[in-house]
């Protein structure tokens, strides 16, 4: 889960994006009372299939290695709309991650890195469903369901506390299918 900031002594965490919904549209705006830099709100842009697909090989390393479940934190540079991502602190087990946000973990990002959302893996109990596993903040949040073998991506968008579920290929953007267009012409295939 990421946690708001606390009074205490410790670091503050770092500051998510706030996202509205405009008709059809999810818009990035700057969250009140920020003490990072404002910016103007812009359309939640698509996650690359490239970043997924590299977070999804870290989750199952991590697994095959240590049988854990993972957290991962997904940033988005407010400046440039670009996604990134970092592995936040956490307490790992078998089924789920326990994780939070704290500045400390990323001092050496700028004020336009924003937590944008999440991206875990999770085993669920038979009474559990894969909304329960979405942190209590906006943003993008990726759960991969792990069971043996196979795996169930689910996507969810959280903008206040309105939780939407939508499919994945509506957020992800496939950008490896892309370059290879691109490149297609330059390619022969014997």
């Amino acid at each position: 889960m990421i946690f708001p900031a606390s009074t205490s002594s410790s670091p503050l965490p770092l500051e998510n994006v706030r996202l509205i919904r405009q008709n059809q549209t999810m818009l990035v705006s700057t969250p009140e009372n920020a003490h990072s830099h404002p910016f103007e709100p812009f359309e939640l842009p698509p996650i690359h299939k490239s970043l997924c697909n590299w977070m999804f090989q870290l989750a199952d390393d991590f697994r095959q290695q240590y049988q854990r479940c993972l957290a991962i934190l997904l940033f988005l540079d407010c400046q440039t709309r670009n996604w990134g991502l970092g592995i936040p602190s956490q307490r790992a087990s078998h089924d789920t991650s326990c994780f939070w946000a704290r500045r400390d973990d990323f001092a050496h990002f700028g004020p336009s890195i924003y937590v944008a959302g999440s991206f875990q893996t999770r085993i669920f109990s038979p009474e559990e469903q894969p909304a329960d596993a979405v942190p209590n903040s906006d943003g993008l949040h990726l759960v991969l369901q792990v069971e043996g073998e196979s795996a169930c991506l689910f996507a969810f968008l959280r903008s206040r506390e309105q939780l939407q579920s939508i499919l994945p290929d509506r957020i992800i953007l496939d950008d490896l299918t892309a370059a290879l267009a691109r490149c297609m012409d330059r390619v022969q295939l014997l």
